[in-house]
């Protein structure tokens, strides 16, 4: 693999790991420079007390994600139940004029390795009879810098190769589901 190009990355996750994300940010972007990464943080209480699907959208894709090439959902024990990972989700799937929509890609943390649920949007992007047929792809935890490097890539070049398999009809999740004791 030549050399790496970088892209700015929108990092979704349920706030509960992240232990686990600041480890794989640590480990991928830091010292080895994989790529660019920002993440939503606290929420406008606007945003989060909406209930207008368009508005939420567009406060996510203007405040959060406007100029970020790929989102990379962190998935945890929970991480398919959250709202806000739904919404961030939806925001990345939006075209917008300048940059377009985002490219999309799920990968699982070490703690689920790969007993995990999915968030029922990103669900949506998986279609098809094997987990490669849709806009959307998800990964065990990588294993090393150039795995990671060729998801990234291959999410950012979907916008244009996959854009016509995007699935963002659902309806936005108004509230964190209930979560089942196991």
């Amino acid at each position: 693999m030549g050399d790496i190009i970088r892209h700015k990355c929108f990092i979704s996750y349920h706030h509960d790991d992240k232990d686990e994300v600041i480890s794989f940010v640590n480990d991928f972007d830091k010292p080895r420079r994989l790529f660019m990464h920002r993440e939503a943080g606290i929420m406008e209480r606007e945003l989060v007390t909406c209930q207008d699907d368009e508005v939420i959208i567009r406060g996510m894709r203007g405040k959060y994600l406007l100029d970020t090439r790929v989102t990379i959902v962190l998935l945890g024990k929970n991480t398919w139940a959250r709202k806000h990972v739904d919404w961030e989700i939806a925001a990345t799937l939006r075209e917008v004029v300048v940059y377009g929509c985002s490219g999309l890609l799920a990968i699982n943390l070490p703690s689920v390795a790969n007993r995990v649920s999915l968030p029922p949007r990103l669900q949506d992007n998986l279609a098809g009879e094997r987990w490669n047929e849709g806009y959307a792809r998800w990964h065990p935890y990588p294993e090393n810098k150039i795995h990671l490097a060729d998801w990234i890539e291959d999410a950012w070049e979907a916008r244009t190769h996959r854009a016509q398999l995007i699935n963002n009809t659902r309806p936005l999740r108004k509230r964190d589901a209930p979560i089942k004791d196991e």
